[in-house]
Order: structure tokens, then C-alpha cells, then sequence
């Protein structure tokens, strides 16, 4: 029998792993074959008619709905083709296509279920001014008395992301002086409801933010914002004459005290993240989302932070707050009740993202705590902020 050199027998096992490689993917591709094709299908105007609030027939449609045909195999997209073909002729913003669907289409384009009783979708009272901008007349006329001229400029150019009533308020920022990144920022933290409670203090409000974003670090900004949202809600608090140094030394004073508030009234919410457990032989991590201003309350006197002024927020759905402890352990099991460390978490629901990450006294996350920070947000499907 004749001996195959080294190089031979390097040629015969890479042939070998060659054929079973094919041999492989052809299983797997008789499997695929195997299954049923689950595609979506192209719908007629007729069955997509009911996501959006004007009907086929409308007067206000360019074209016949008969004449219509969708190129795409995604639901989402064959709407916004239908809505394109009967009623647009210049560039909309996609934030405007809100004023244009019902419940079921805000469900199904922007994942948001109203909370209305009779499932309707508040954004629907902007639908002229969709159809004002879909067909070339002037917003700036009809929102005389809601916005200036150069705020509906801005309007126009307001992020994606946002819904119209926040569109709007962006807009008002952007005229205040206050830049993209900065009205965004305060769209995110501040909500309609505290804006209102501003009234005329709003101006000299603005000013001064429009100071802090430009002087605060970015980890600084989310416990100044804290204070300043506290602040607001007493109406003799002026904001007026106040300079970015003086407010770091009442937000300093301030978050010392302010996880003694009093919670108020019980509100509850329901939770996004399950609870979660990470084990290795020096400790057990235990995870889980506060889900009623108790908890937050309870985790701000353990914490001394003023995470129960997350609230109302919380409950609004913009974003969630976690708790992550870690305790003494072996393989998992605790030996230790008292725990070693503990971190507040908020995350951004509408970016998926960990915004702000706190441990006792406001307190930095270690390099070690930050690597089970993102062992969490990885399995839970967020980005974790590079200022968080």
C-alpha cells in the first residue's frame, strides 16, 4: 500500500471536510424548503383602508384608489404607500402620518396603543395640517395663533421619533436659541405637563437651559434636570438671573436631601423588563424593574438619590428604572444577605437605551459593576450611553 505524503494527506482531509460541508447544506436547504412560505402578501387599498381615518373616496384624494399598487411585501410600508398615493404630492415629515391613522394604524406603524376608551387616535385633530402640507398650501396660515412663522419652519424639520404635540414644542425650542441635540434633550426630560406649570416663567426657563446645555458636562445634565423639574413645580421658584454655577450648587444641595420626599398618591405601572439573575462563584446578581412609586420611593431612601421623581414618567411609558444587587455568593447560592453593591438604572423606552446609572449617593458605576450593566442591557436588547 502506498504512503501518502504529508501534503497528500493534507489535500485528502480538506476534499473530506469539503464534502461534508456540501453535504450539510443541502440538508439544511431541503429543511427551508420544507417550510411554509409565511411572506405578507400585498394588500389592495380596500383592506388597508382600515388603518388610516379618511376614506377612499375622500374629497380630498388626488387619485383613485383603484388605480393603486403596492411594490412592497412589509404591512407597514404598503400604508404609507396607500396614504402617498391618494393624498400626497409634496414631502411630509414622517411624524406627520400620525394625523392621518387611526388606533389600529398607530399600533401597527409607531407601536403605540392609544389609552383613549373609544380607541381613537388623539393625533387625528392635525389631519388638516397634514393634508396642508401633503398638497402644497400654507402650514404657516393655518397655525397662526399655535406657532410663529419660524417655528413652523422648524416644525417641518422636528426629528422623526417625536409625536406632533412634541414637534411642536421642539420647534419652539429651536427658536429660543436652543440647538438640535439641546431640544431634544428637553423634549426627552421634561413633559408637557411641566412645561405648562411654567407659564410665564417659561422664557427665563429656556435662557437658562439654553446656558446649562452648553457649560454642563453630559454626566452632570440628568441630576440638574432632576432639580430643575423638582423646581418648577413650585411656582414662587424663579428662574430668572440664575447662571449654570449657582444652579450646580442648588442641585448638589438638594440631591442630598431629596430622596426624603413624600411619594404621593399610589401609581403603579406595568413592567417592561422581567426580572433577572446573574450567577459566578463571588456573587449573585438580582435584577428587577420598579414598578410603583413605593419602590422608587423605598429605592431612593436605600440609595439616597431622588429616583422617586421618576414617576410620573415611569408611568407615562417614556422610561422604565432597574435595579440591579449584587450579593455575596458561591456558584450562585447567597452566603451573604447584605449586599454588596446596588445600581439605579433608567432607561430610555423610546431609544432602548441606559441613560443614567446610579449607585449609593449618586455615585459612579465601577469598570466591574459597568460589566454586568451590559451583560443586562445585552440580554434585555438596549445600548448602554457612553455619559450614562
Amino acid at each position: 500500500m502506498k504512503t501518502l505524503t504529508p501534503l497528500a494527506l493534507r489535500r485528502a482531509g480538506e476534499a473530506a471536510q469539503q464534502t461534508r460541508f456540501l453535504e450539510t447544506l443541502q440538508k439544511t436547504k431541503q429543511i427551508e424548503n420544507a417550510q411554509p412560505v409565511t411572506r405578507t402578501k400585498r394588500l389592495d387599498a380596500s383592506t388597508l383602508s382600515q388603518y388610516i381615518v379618511l376614506p377612499l373616496n375622500s374629497s380630498r384624494a388626488l387619485k383613485s384608489s383603484d388605480t393603486f399598487r403596492t411594490r412592497s411585501y412589509n404591512q407597514q410600508r404598503q400604508v404609507i404607500e396607500l396614504i402617498d398615493h391618494l393624498f400626497v404630492r409634496y414631502r411630509v415629515p414622517f411624524f406627520l402620518y400620525r394625523a392621518v391613522l387611526n388606533s389600529k394604524g398607530m399600533k401597527m406603524l409607531f407601536d403605540i396603543k392609544t389609552s383613549k376608551s373609544d380607541n381613537s387616535n388623539p393625533e387625528t385633530r392635525y389631519l388638516s395640517w397634514f393634508l396642508t402640507v401633503a398638497q402644497g398650501g400654507s402650514l404657516a396660515k393655518l397655525t397662526q395663533g399655535v406657532l410663529t412663522k419660524k417655528e413652523t419652519h422648524f416644525f417641518l424639520q422636528a426629528p422623526d421619533s417625536l409625536s406632533i404635540d412634541e414637534a411642536c414644542r421642539w420647534a419652539k425650542y429651536m427658536v429660543a436659541g436652543i440647538g438640535p441635540e439641546g431640544s431634544s434633550y428637553l423634549i426627552e426630560g421634561l413633559a408637557a405637563e411641566d412645561e405648562a406649570l411654567l407659564e410665564d416663567r417659561l422664557p427665563d426657563f429656556l435662557r437658562l437651559f439654553n446656558l446649562l446645555i452648553v457649560e454642563l458636562r453630559k454626566t452632570e445634565r440628568a441630576e440638574v434636570m432632576d432639580y430643575l423639574r423638582a423646581m418648577i413645580r413650585f411656582r414662587d421658584f424663579s428662574f430668572k438671573g440664575r447662571t449654570p454655577g449657582s444652579i450646580r450648587k442648588l442641585t448638589h444641595a438638594w440631591h442630598r436631601t431629596a430622596y426624603d420626599r413624600v411619594s404621593g398618591p399610589y401609581m403603579s405601572w406595568k413592567e417592561t423588563f422581567p426580572a433577572w439573575e446573574h450567577k459566578s462563584r463571588q456573587m449573585l446578581v438580582y435584577g428587577v424593574e420598579l414598578t410603583n412609586n413605593r419602590l422608587l420611593s423605598a429605592e431612593g431612601r436605600r440609595q439616597r438619590h431622588c429616583v422617586v421623581l421618576y414617576a410620573s414618567r415611569c408611568e407615562a411609558k417614556v422610561c422604565a428604572i432597574y435595579s440591579l444587587r449584587a450579593f455575596h455568593g458561591h456558584e450562585g447560592v447567597m452566603l451573604d444577605p447584605a449586599e454588596m453593591w446596588r445600581l439605579t438604572l433608567e432607561v430610555n423606552l423610546r431609544e432602548r437605551e441606559v441613560v443614567q446609572i446610579r449607585g449609593r449617593h449618586n455615585r459612579r458605576a465601577t469598570a466591574d459593576e459597568m460589566k454586568i450593566v451590559r451583560h443586562w442591557a445585552g440580554t434585555a436588547g438596549l445600548k448602554v450611553s457612553a455619559w450614562a
